[in-house]
């Protein structure tokens, strides 16, 4: 604290603080015109118009203000423009906002993150571009170490002759990474969340993955990360969109489409996932059950020990006619349990099925022209609500249904002693006496009794 009350002098201008001086900077190594921990203090100018040699090299620059960031551990503040560097820059714990670009210059890793171990990293609006083919295959934007890390804003990787990110994941200190970034036009993949020599897991990641015209995969992950949640939006890449060879327990929204060798792949490691979204084609070779919800296709979810399956339709929704969206089924026999449907571009069904017959056992439907949930089949049917706001929700049915012992209102299962019909053709409540499908049904009108019998 003692060498803080003399970091203003000269009528408010500022000297070098404490930090700066333990990292050895003198006053030519700064500008007066900038607080601590903003890059412009340490003579980052960002002035390159993101060709080769154009600009200043700010590599020294953003090395200065990397230490005293580390050192204070203050929030380090990135200027707008391109910023040129000649050399890689290691940022482990660092926590920065950077407002430009950084235009990589050199054949090499832009910026490393190694060995931050269980303190956060933490980049908001980092944004890499390389030279492309002119790099070697090793020369990544952003290259990780056995870090956590918090990638977030507007961030993106591109034109590296390597991956856009590599996170190698070799002791387990990479639990509970935020990574939002894009990666595009790389020469290797997209995104690479590799295992390390000594392998292990990482669990709990949120991501959004966005990789797009990369030379190798879109995203490709062999380390086993348990716990994965967010998107994946993988299109045109050379390789596979998706590539998946370990990791369980995931649940992510997808866009996978236009990838030359195939848009998704599961290898045996991979196993517990719902993948939800527009799929294209892929290999599925897991070995354990797991849910993949894509267009066309269909597999299991174990839960204890039996699986429960999904099946959805090679249509897309709006089609005319009549068409399943997705079924339900029981065991390898494919025992189905419901589907939903939809009919000629107006309605949609739930419909219920009998496990050992196979034969439908009821179906809720939407009647779009009436307004009306429907339970029935349409003829011979009961209204459950009218309208959106609901202002009838009154079971109802003629009193020639009421009558008919084996319609469904009276061979349901929600007919019990007390429950409530509207009569539509007396226009009256009616009760049911029992449980049973022959109890009868009673009610008043006009301050008499009506009973109606079902037979």
């Amino acid at each position: 604290m003692a060498d803080r009350r003399f970091a203003l002098v000269n009528h408010g201008h500022f000297s070098l603080t404490a930090g700066e001086r333990i990292e050895g900077l003198t006053a030519d190594d700064i500008s007066d015109s900038y607080p601590e921990f903003d890059a412009r203090r340490y003579g980052v100018l960002a002035d390159s118009d993101g060709t080769t040699g154009n600009g200043t090299d700010d590599t020294t620059a953003w090395l200065n203000a990397i230490k005293v960031a580390l050192r204070s551990n203050g929030l380090l503040i990135g200027p707008p423009g391109k910023s040129r560097i000649t050399a890689v820059l290691e940022m482990a714990k660092i926590n920065a906002i950077f407002h430009g670009e950084f235009y990589k210059d050199f054949d090499g890793v832009g910026i490393t993150v190694t060995e931050g171990g269980a303190i956060f990293t933490e980049f908001d609006d980092i944004k890499i571009t390389g030279n492309g083919s002119s790099e070697a295959s090793t020369s990544h934007g952003l290259s990780v170490v056995d870090s956590r890390m918090k990638i977030k804003g507007y961030c993106f990787s591109s034109s590296n002759g390597g991956d856009g990110y590599r996170h190698l994941d070799d002791n387990g200190n990479s639990n509970h990474c935020i990574i939002e970034l894009d990666c595009n036009n790389n020469i290797g993949h997209g995104h690479y969340i590799k295992k390390g020599v000594t392998g292990g897991n990482t669990n709990n990641w949120t991501v959004k993955f966005g990789a797009f015209s990369n030379g190798g995969d879109g995203v490709l992950v062999d380390a086993d990360v348990k716990y994965m949640r967010g998107t994946v939006q993988a299109e045109d890449n050379t390789g596979t969109g998706l590539n998946v060879d370990n990791g369980s327990s995931w649940d992510l929204d997808v866009y996978l489409e236009g990838n030359t060798v195939e848009d998704y792949n599961f290898i045996a490691g991979a196993d517990y996932m719902e993948i939800r979204g527009r799929v294209g084609s892929g290999t599925d070779s897991s070995t354990t059950q797991r849910i993949k919800l894509s267009t066309g296709g269909n597999s299991t979810l174990l839960k204890g020990n039996t699986p429960l399956g999904y099946q959805y339709s090679a249509n897309n929704i709006g089609v005319s006619g009549s068409e399943y969206i997705r079924e339900e089924y029981l065991g390898s026999s494919g025992e189905k349990l419901h589907d939903v449907r939809v009919y000629g571009n107006e309605d949609w069904a739930l419909r219920a099925y009998n496990r050992s017959s196979g034969a439908e056992t009821g179906k809720l439907y939407y009647d779009r022209s009436k307004g009306q949930y429907i339970f029935g089949d349409g003829t011979d049917e009961i209204s459950l609500f009218v309208g959106a706001n609901l202002s009838r929700s009154t079971p109802r049915a003629t009193t020639a249904q009421l009558q008919d012992i084996s319609h469904t209102v009276n061979t349901h299962e929600s007919k019990i002693q007390g429950s409530e019909i509207y009569d539509t053709t007396a226009n009256i409540p009616m009760y049911a006496t029992g449980a049973a499908d022959n109890s009868t049904w009673v009610g008043e009108k006009a301050g008499s009794t009506i009973t109606l019998t079902p037979v």
